[in-house]
C-alpha cells in the first residue's frame, strides 16, 4: 500500500457535483490507518479521516484533516 496527495476540486456543471483532481505528490509504503476505539476515528498518520469523497476505478479519494492545523485534505 502507498499514500498520494491528490488536489480535488470540487464544481458544478449541470446541477450536478462533480470532483476532478490531480496528484501532487507520492509517498513511500506507511502502516494502515489506525483506528482510536475510544472515538471511532480513523488516523493515517497526523490526519484524521473523515469520509469518502469518491469511489474510483483504482481507489478511493478520502476527505481528512490534519489534527494540528485544522487543514482539510
Amino acid at each position: 500500500m502507498f499514500y498520494i496527495y491528490l488536489e480535488v476540486n470540487e464544481f458544478e456543471q449541470d446541477g450536478e457535483t462533480l470532483f476532478g483532481g490531480k496528484v501532487t505528490r507520492v509517498l513511500k509504503q506507511q502502516p494502515a490507518a489506525k483506528k482510536d476505539v475510544t472515538s471511532g476515528n480513523k488516523y493515517i498518520g497526523n490526519y484524521v479521516v473523515q469520509r469518502t469523497l469518491v469511489d474510483g476505478l483504482y481507489g478511493k479519494v478520502k476527505l481528512a484533516t490534519h489534527q494540528l492545523t485544522g487543514e482539510k485534505v
